[in-house]
C-alpha cells in the first residue's frame, strides 16, 4: 500500500462524511461539543448573520484549547460558550447543556433542555466538524425525527483540514466515523444506511493499513 492509495481512500471517506448542506434560517443553532474551537467561531458568525436567535451548546468531555486561552481542561460546552461570548454573542442568547458525552446524548439532552425552557424549536442549524456531519445528520434523524435541520461546518478542503489537525489523526477519525455508520444500525442507535461499495472498500483498506486508533474494536475482527 503506497501513500497515494491511502490518500485516495481517505478522500473517499472524507467526501462521504463531509455532507454539503446549506444553512437555512432556523429556530436555533446547535453547537455540538468538539475539540475544534473553530466550530464555535463559525456558529458565532452564523448567529451574527441572524440565521437563528439562540445558540444551544452541548458537550461534557473536557478539552483544552491553549491557542484560544483555555490552558486548563474545561467542559466543551462551557469553553465553547465562553468563546461565543468573546465573539459578542450575548449570554442570554446561549443555552448550555453540559452533560452529553456522545452524539445521541447531544440531541436527547438538547431536546430536554429546550423543553425545560419552554422553547418551541422546530428547526435547527447543527454545527460540527466536517467529517462528523454525516453522523450528525443520521443521529438527528433518528433521535429527533420531527426536527427540520441542516448540518454545517465552515467550508474547508481535506488538505487544509488535515494540515490543521494532522493527517494521520484525521484518517483515523474518518475510519472510526465509518465504523459507526456501518455498525450503529445493528445496535439500534441510527437508521440503516446505504453505504457505497467504494466507501466500504476504502474503509477496509485503511483498517488493514493500521488506521484503527479510534475504532471500537481496533481491528477488522
Amino acid at each position: 500500500m503506497n501513500i497515494h492509495s491511502i490518500h485516495e481512500c481517505a478522500l473517499i471517506l472524507w467526501e462521504y462524511h463531509y455532507i454539503k448542506m446549506i444553512p437555512q434560517k432556523s429556530d436555533a443553532l446547535f453547537l455540538l461539543g468538539s475539540s475544534d474551537m473553530d466550530t464555535a467561531l463559525y456558529a458565532a458568525e452564523l448567529w451574527h448573520k441572524e440565521y437563528a436567535p439562540i445558540i444551544v451548546v452541548s458537550g461534557f468531555p473536557k478539552q483544552s484549547w491553549p491557542s484560544y486561552g483555555f490552558n486548563a481542561p474545561i467542559a466543551e460546552a462551557q469553553g465553547m460558550a465562553q468563546t461565543l461570548v468573546q465573539q459578542h454573542v450575548p449570554v442570554n442568547k446561549i443555552l448550555i447543556e453540559p452533560h452529553a458525552t456522545n452524539l445521541a446524548d447531544n440531541f436527547i439532552f438538547i431536546k430536554e433542555l429546550v423543553q425545560e425552557h419552554h422553547l418551541d424549536i422546530n428547526s435547527a442549524i447543527i454545527v460540527q466538524r466536517p467529517h462528523i456531519l454525516l453522523r450528525c445528520k443520521v443521529t438527528a434523524e433518528f433521535r429527533w425525527p420531527s426536527l427540520k435541520f441542516s448540518c454545517v461546518t465552515r467550508p474547508i478542503s481535506f488538505e487544509d483540514y488535515a494540515h490543521r489537525v494532522g493527517k494521520e489523526k484525521l484518517i483515523n477519525d474518518l475510519v472510526a466515523m465509518t465504523e459507526r455508520i456501518i455498525t450503529y444500525p445493528t445496535l439500534g442507535w441510527i437508521n440503516p444506511q446505504n453505504v457505497p461499495v467504494s466507501v466500504i472498500d476504502s474503509y477496509t483498506i485503511l483498517i488493514e493499513s493500521g488506521f484503527t486508533r479510534y475504532t471500537k474494536s481496533g481491528s477488522l475482527e
